[in-house]
């Protein structure tokens, strides 16, 4: 059976979907998305991620219809038959005039798609993976700061960064050598003491729905978290870190640049605990 997608209000075969060229999505980038986790057929967080949606796209100007991306989630988990699976909502400026002719009644496009968890995504959460640092800056004061847009290829340019030095992701400074976030993920960095340190959203960073969700598992568990600037020289010296998603959960760092570190304790129990909480 093929996949079926959401595309503005039809279900359509996936490899069939398409928006206008007209899109603006397409032609500039302007939209906001959301990639979610269901396990046994009911998606993680999804009040989370709905406001995160609502809110990234109330900042560039767009008008997101929860009820409709709600049911477009409902149906395309639905009609799939799936399970366990990452989801994506994408929203977009919807089919523009001309050079940029930003109408006010142009109805948004809501695409919808999903499909089964990669295989390999398990064992990297068991055996961790290794990181770098990426040679493009971050700037930490850039107005689209903590909005899930369409405008990504400065990550995907790190991704092929990473690809060609053999690593599994990079770690992006910002302009004042700060640690800002993996180039899909939120880090952490365990302490001495078993507590946790994650960079301060001022540095740049991702407001993510699992880093959230680690924070409040950890308070919990009595792990003290801290919001902090992390500095590189500061990494290059931890003896535990993890990266968070919504895909993978919480993903454990055995390397950072040539130094290779452990998967401690805080990781293991975290990883625990989060997976526990995905099946309540």
């Amino acid at each position: 059976m093929k996949k079926l997608a959401y595309v503005n209000g039809s279900l359509v075969p996936e490899d069939a979907a398409a928006v206008s060229v007209l899109d603006y999505g397409f032609l500039y980038g302007y939209g906001v998305f959301e990639s979610l986790r269901a396990y046994n057929g009911r998606i993680f967080l999804l009040e989370e991620h709905l406001r995160r949606l609502a809110c990234g796209a109330e900042r560039i100007g767009l008008k997101a219809d929860l009820k409709e991306v709600r049911n477009a989630l409902d149906m395309t988990l639905a009609v799939n038959n799936l399970m366990d699976a990452y989801i994506r909502v994408t929203l977009t400026f919807g089919v523009g005039g001309p050079r940029m002719a930003l109408n006010e009644n142009v109805k948004p496009s809501v695409i919808v798609i999903a499909g089964g968890i990669p295989a390999n995504l398990d064992g990297m959460c068991l055996k961790g993976v290794s990181v770098g640092f990426s040679e493009v800056r971050h700037y930490s004061m850039n107005p689209l700061n903590g909005i899930k847009t369409l405008n990504y290829l400065p990550i995907a340019l790190r991704k092929l960064e990473a690809k060609k030095r053999k690593l599994d992701d990079l770690i992006i400074l910002n302009e004042k050598n700060h640690a800002v976030e993996a180039t899909t993920s939120n880090l952490f960095v365990v302490g001495k003491n078993g507590s946790l340190s994650t960079p301060r959203i001022e540095d740049g960073c991702l407001s993510g729905i699992t880093r959230e969700a680690v924070i409040k598992l950890a308070k919990k568990l009595g792990i003290k978290t801290v919001e902090k600037k992390i500095k590189k020289d500061e990494l290059l010296k931890v003896k535990e870190a993890f990266l968070t998603n919504s895909i993978a959960g919480i993903i454990p760092v055995i390397r950072i640049e040539k130094r290779k570190i452990s998967i401690g304790r805080t990781t293991r129990m975290l990883q625990k605990s989060y997976k526990e909480s995905t099946l309540t």
